[in-house]
């Protein structure tokens, strides 16, 4: 199990380091994901326990008896929302910024429920929080916010706070807010991105410096892929999903370097243009902290800027210009995330689903669609007939009689892709017209091992040499060979576009009707089998004639040469089959 890593003051976490060390913070479970405050941190590890710690209380340890969904945090206090919508709060301070209980000033070191939502039958599907304010994002797609308002920042249209949570914006797909809570970033379904609070230095974007107390459209990004959006206290970035990085505000934090200018709408940042463009290696994600901000590329690489009070960004300077920050034991292919509190930067191993991940990303991709879902979206056929159990005639029939919407639509296609539904409308729908959400329903991972041992609808093969030494004299350019007895493995051409980008890039340049491609690369046929099977099942299997050195030997040259999705678990897979094979050799 990778360590977690933190940068910057401990004094508020742990009692151990320094100004600017990098120790490990020690839990027995793997971390799925880390928040922190002003004075207080909570973690959730895989296995659904929380750790939290503050400047006046010892780590404590909680077990809810719930998978956890999410948690966040708001400067003094974290919340906690569990997949069945069940949401407790954490408070270290005396504050109102809860505020499910209604005036009261409130202090919990114990996880509390939050009871307004339950009693009100409303589902909160996703929490945001920010400096004292938070909001909540119901299965409904309408965001409530409660808390401090000074700066207008829940877009209701008044500068007070509010101490139970109130509708604030509809048709909502992600909100986004700084750990400042100063300013909200508001993402429609239909992709609009609206912004609405404190405004010093132009942060909101929207070329004023004026306060905004309801949320205005940033119109330069209608319709954008937008992937992220993050703040510090005086300077916004914004992240799309093509790699591109915009940031506006005041000039210290912007990341320009000595650029004079504080930019009142998002500019593109000349540093990542250039990398970009020379390095070819685009970022994967953005996390600020109040007054830094830190940058992960797609190769881990990770850059850093902004002012360094605690080194909680890993230089011992402030600088902005973006500086690389070295972190031991972090390679290319390690499955990594960040988060950033107050005073520290957390690095730790992702928990990122890489299979949702690739499907989710595949949902996007209309160049190697071959349907239209509902008559209106791009879609993928055998997927869509795999999961809905009909074919895409009688699909779209039952919706064309059934008068769905276009949301209704769409979202039925995400559940494809994703296994997520977030309309309680939706849920019916299908329940009366499709019958596939009964208790016998079978998630995208039961579909696709359904789809791994269906033989009759694979399309295409790999062609393999079944002379290993054969794939590696096929290499060498000075050698001229016949060409060798081959092994077929078949597949679903789908499942290469969905898993690897070595099968996306080579189907953009071969015919339509192609149905195989050799393969005669350094791979052997058993690694490759392997492989192929793991596309579908996440799993590795061997029998007692594999050799296993020379599998994960072989696998581990696979991750690169087919550009498998950085966050797959092979990895981890691979790292426990290693100690697997090294226990059986004492």
């Amino acid at each position: 199990m990778k360590p977690t890593y933190v940068l910057g003051s401990l004094e508020p976490v742990l009692t151990q380091g320094k100004k600017g060390s990098t120790p490990i913070l020690n839990i027995p479970n793997q971390v799925k994901q880390i928040v922190g405050g002003s004075d207080s941190f909570l973690i959730l590890d895989q296995k659904n326990i929380l750790y939290y710690k503050s400047s006046t209380n010892k780590l404590k340890t909680f077990d809810l008896k719930k998978k956890i969904k999410k948690i966040s945090t708001n400067y003094q206090s974290q919340i906690i929302l569990a997949e069945d919508g069940s949401l407790y709060t954490l408070v270290m301070n005396n504050t109102m910024n809860v505020s499910t209980f209604k005036d009261k000033q409130f202090r919990s070191s114990e996880p509390t429920p939050i009871t307004f939502f339950s009693k009100n039958n409303l589902k909160v599907r996703d929490i945001v929080g920010g400096c004292q304010t938070n909001f909540f994002i119901l299965d409904t797609n309408d965001a409530y916010g409660v808390g401090y308002n000074q700066d207008g920042q829940l877009g209701i249209g008044i500068k007070t706070p509010i101490s139970t949570p109130q509708k604030c914006f509809t048709n909502v797909k992600e909100i986004f807010m700084g750990p400042q809570g100063l300013s909200t970033f508001f993402i429609t379904q239909d992709l609009k991105v609206y912004s609405c609070g404190r405004n010093s230095w132009g942060t909101l974007g929207l070329n004023t410096a004026e306060k905004v107390t309801r949320p205005q459209q940033l119109l330069d990004f209608d319709g954008a892929d937008v992937k992220q959006i993050t703040m510090t206290y005086q300077t916004s970035f914004l992240l799309t999903n093509d790699s591109e990085l915009f940031s506006c505000g005041n000039v210290k934090h912007n990341g320009f370097g000595d650029n004079t200018t504080n930019y009142q709408k998002f500019t593109k940042i000349p540093f990542f243009e250039n990398k970009k463009k020379n390095d070819n290696i685009p970022i994967k994600l953005i996390y600020s902290g109040p007054s830094h901000t830190v940058a992960l590329f797609n190769d881990n690489v990770i850059y850093a800027w902004g002012t360094s009070d605690a080194c909680e960004h890993g230089l011992f300077k402030m600088t902005n210009t973006p500086q690389k920050v070295k972190v031991p034991e972090i390679t290319p292919n390690d499955s990594i995330t960040i988060s950033c509190s107050y005073h520290n930067t957390f690095i730790y191993p992702s928990s990122i689903d890489a299979l949702r991940q690739d499907l989710e990303i595949f949902l996007k991709n209309k160049e190697f669609s071959d349907c239209l879902f509902g008559g209106i979206y791009e879609a993928h056929k055998l997927l869509v007939e795999l999961r809905m159990g009909k074919s895409i005639n009688e699909i779209n029939e039952i919706i064309q009689n059934q008068n769905y919407t276009k949301k209704n639509i769409m979202d039925l296609l995400n559940w494809i892709y994703t296994d997520e539904l977030l309309s309680e409308e939706n849920n019916l729908n299908l329940i009366n017209h499709f019958q596939i959400l009964q208790p016998e329903t079978k998630s995208i991972r039961d579909d696709l091992l359904k789809l791994y041992k269906d033989e009759d609808t694979k399309d295409f093969s790999i062609l393999v040499a079944i002379d290993d030494d054969y794939n590696e004299d096929y290499n060498d350019d000075d050698n001229e060979i016949d060409e060798p007895e081959v092994e077929e493995i078949p597949v679903h051409k789908l499942i290469l576009l969905i898993r690897s980008g070595l099968f996306r890039d080579m189907f953009k340049n071969i015919k339509k009707n192609t149905t195989s491609v050799k393969d005669y690369s350094h791979k052997t046929f058993e690694s490759l089998e392997i492989l192929i099977k793991f596309f579908y099942t996440e799993t590795i299997e061997l029998t007692a004639d594999d050799d296993p050195e020379l599998i994960i030997s072989e696998l581990e040259d696979a991750f690169d040469y087919y550009k498998l999705n950085k966050n797959s678990s092979i990895n981890s897979l691979l790292n426990s089959l290693k100690k697997y094979t090294q226990s059986q050799l004492k």
